[in-house]
C-alpha cells in the first residue's frame, strides 16, 4: 500500500507542475485479488483517475503455448484463455469501483469488434487493441468500429457507452 501510494503522490505532485493530466494505473491479470483490492482502494483514496487492465500473463501455462515456459518475462495477445482471465477481471474491478469516479481501459487480447465489446459489457469504458494492431498490421480501427455499429444496429442501442458493464 504504502510504495504504491507514494509512487503516485510523486507522479500527481510531477503532473501538477506540468499541467494536469489524468493518471491511470496499469495491473496485470496475475495480481491476487487481494493485492488488486489494495490497488483499487489506493487509487480511489488518491484521487486517480483510472486503471487499465490488463498486463502480460506471467502464467506458465499459458506461455507454454507459445514456447515460453519458464522463460522470463509475459506474454498477450489473442489467446482464448488469457482473454478469458483478462475479461473476468475487468468484471471484478467494475464491481470493486461501483460508485467510484475511477475509468476503466481494457486491454489484451482485443483484436475484433467481439472481443471489445466482450471487454466494453465486463465494464471498460475504453479499449486498447495493441494485439489486433498486431495481428491485423494495424487496419483494426475501422474494422471494430464498423463490427460495434452493426452489433448496435441489431440490438437498437445508441451508443457504445450504454453497454458498458451490461455484463459485469
Amino acid at each position: 500500500r504504502d510504495p504504491l501510494t507514494n509512487i503516485i503522490k510523486s507522479v500527481q505532485d510531477v503532473l501538477a507542475k506540468k499541467g494536469k493530466k489524468p493518471l491511470f494505473v496499469k495491473t496485470t491479470v496475475d495480481l491476487a485479488l487481494e493485492d488488486l483490492d489494495t490497488v483499487l482502494a489506493v487509487c480511489v483514496e488518491e484521487n486517480v483517475d483510472g486503471v487499465i487492465d490488463t498486463n502480460i500473463t506471467i502464467e506458465d501455462s499459458i506461455k507454454a503455448k507459445y514456447g515460453w515456459q519458464g522463460e522470463m518475462g509475459g506474454v498477450s495477445g489473442n489467446d482464448d484463455e488469457y482473454r478469458k482471465k483478462a475479461t473476468e477481471r475487468m468484471r471484478y474491478i467494475t464491481r470493486q469501483t461501483a460508485g467510484t469516479s475511477l475509468q476503466r481501459i481494457g486491454v489484451g487480447a482485443i483484436h475484433d469488434a467481439d472481443s471489445a465489446l466482450e471487454r466494453i459489457r465486463a465494464g471498460a469504458q475504453v479499449v486498447q487493441v495493441v494485439t489486433g494492431i498486431r495481428q491485423h498490421k494495424g487496419r483494426i480501427a475501422r474494422s471494430i468500429n464498423l463490427g460495434l455499429l452493426e452489433r448496435m444496429n441489431q440490438d437498437g442501442v445508441n451508443q457504445v457507452s450504454d453497454y458498458v458493464a451490461t455484463a459485469a
